[in-house]
């Protein structure tokens, strides 16, 4: 539990929960709404005219293959409800900002936390793609799960019947979004064993964790349809992928560095100078190994952070902490979405302990009033429009990307209009898993969904007069590309600020 003594005072709390959330505002705010994006189409498809309790039947939505009847009820109704996804994606950003909220209690040096979320979301955002799609329901509930057991780690141990039910309760909601749910309270509850034993000298309880563990997993068996056509040979490509697609450039490896130093820095306060030097020493060289041989620098500081955590015997947060990183590799498609989870547990590590000096309050209470100031004033200004240098160079693959998903909205209200249009339909750069792509981090020409789910959301609006296989192919192509096919005939475009030109072509006879 934290002593109450050596928590921030409220009002340095609520300038806390202010600067945890103020980047993701700042990204969210910026690119907010989007048009449909990647499996949207096939949703809103599977979804026509069908009431909301189907929502509660086996698998309603196709790309969804396992049993997740709250995720999609809360789309289900969204959509309805307006007819379009924007209300989804400000649900996605207050469940999110809840998340992030709620892990403050986590940890005593709110100030420094807040500090180090506003960084390090301001550059690590790409993960948080997801509150702008639709399917992106399932994802923050299970970060506000997350939060709550990062909050639970900080309390004694108890895994007697009545405090596992309670977590078992939870992580029972939290499946209901998304089965991953299972995952968080099974790592928790196992890891809350081991280091009662470890700490006990004995061993611990192990019926009511062994029976929560057991209720899970039958759950997930019965629950989950099919497992992706990913194979295991690409989980190690798909998890690198997944962390250089959090870790965009050299920038964002420069702030993976900053924060592995920090972490170790902060790992060796109490301790004398020499060690901390030390330890700082050894994450720069961590991470410019890692820099030199071409992987992922943040893969330093999530190590860092782990092993604080194993070293101050807080197993719980360590088991957090690496189901996180590990979770990318579970489904192996080098998305940046599921490192949306290690980011929290690493930064109330890196933090932990980190609290200023009395003196230092009314000096970073100031620092805190004006960075959520220049936030504001930032957001203020891209909205409007006025050229921000530097910042306008980091904003333009938001801006490029949601920008394609208004492009895609024309253009298919364009086609649908076009009474004599029949045929199949491709995109000249389809959206592919990342691991498939050429190029993962280029996303230049690549369309903002794939041909399977253009084909489905034709088939289901024209009753198969476009979308089949067979016929006249039309081709849709973004950020100013053109067919490789000779011939092709262009019928109609669309300029683009950030993404360049998207237009339909049709292709001549082969």
């Amino acid at each position: 539990m934290l002593p109450p003594k050596h928590l921030d005072s409220t009002s340095d709390t609520a300038l806390a929960a202010a600067l945890t959330v103020a980047s993701l505002l700042l990204w969210f705010g910026l690119g907010f709404p989007w048009a449909h994006h990647n499996e949207s189409l096939v949703w809103i498809a599977d979804m026509a005219g069908r009431p909301l309790a189907d929502a509660f039947s086996a698998y309603p939505i196709r790309p969804v293959q396992s049993w997740r009847p709250l995720g999609v009820a809360e789309a289900w109704f969204g959509w309805a409800a307006t007819g379009d996804i924007w209300l989804q994606q400000l649900l996605n950003f207050l469940v999110t900002a809840a998340a992030w909220w709620l892990a403050l209690r986590a940890t005593a040096a709110r100030m420094a936390f807040g500090f180090a979320a506003l960084v390090t979301l301001a550059g690590f955002f790409s993960p948080y793609i997801y509150l702008f799609h639709l399917h992106g329901v399932f994802y923050g509930p299970l970060l506000l799960f997350q939060a709550w057991l990062l909050v639970r780690e900080r309390q004694p141990i108890d895994l007697g019947w009545r405090a596992t039910a309670v977590v078992f309760t939870a992580g029972a909601v939290a499946m209901l979004f998304h089965t991953f749910g299972f995952l968080f309270y099974a790592a928790f509850l196992g890891a809350a064993w081991l280091e009662a034993s470890w700490r006990g000298r004995r061993i611990a309880p192990l019926l009511p964790t062994l029976a929560a563990m057991a209720i899970g997993v039958v759950f997930v068996k019965l629950s989950v349809a099919a497992s992706t056509d990913i194979g295991t040979a690409d989980v190690l490509l798909g998890l690198l992928t997944s962390y250089r697609a959090l870790e965009l450039n050299a920038l964002l490896s420069g702030l993976a560095a900053a924060l592995a130093i920090i972490a170790a820095v902060v790992a060796g306060l109490g301790s004398g100078r020499s060690r901390i030097v030390l330890f700082a020493a050894l994450a720069a060289a961590l991470s410019l190994a890692l820099f030199a041989a071409g992987l992922p620098v943040v893969l330093g500081w999530i190590a860092i952070t782990a092993l604080r955590a194993l070293a101050g015997l807080r197993l719980r947060m360590a088991a957090l902490i690496g189901l996180g990183a590990l979770l990318p590799a579970a489904t192996s498609t080098g998305s940046p979405t599921y490192t949306v989870f290690v980011v929290m547990p690493c930064l109330l590590m890196t933090v932990d302990g980190l609290i200023a000096p009395a003196s230092w309050r009314m000096r970073l209470r100031g620092l805190a009033i004006a960075a959520l100031s220049a936030t504001a004033a930032l957001l203020l200004l891209l909205r409007l429009g006025v050229p921000v240098p530097i910042v306008d160079k980091l904003a333009q693959p938001l801006r490029a990307e949601g920008e394609k998903t208004h492009q895609l909205r024309a253009a298919l209200e364009w086609l649908l209009a076009q009474p004599d249009a029949r045929g199949q339909t491709l995109m000249c750069t389809s959206a592919e898993f990342p691991i498939r792509a050429g190029h993962p981090l280029d996303r230049h020409y690549r369309a903002p969904t794939g041909d399977w789910v253009l084909a489905q959301y034709l088939l289901q609006r024209t009753g198969e007069r476009l979308g089949v296989s067979t016929g006249t192919l039309y081709k849709l192509c973004f950020g100013d590309q053109v067919p490789d096919e000779a011939g092709a005939e262009r019928l109609q475009a669309w300029p683009g600020r950030w993404a360049g030109e998207a237009a339909w072509y049709r292709l001549p006879p082969s």
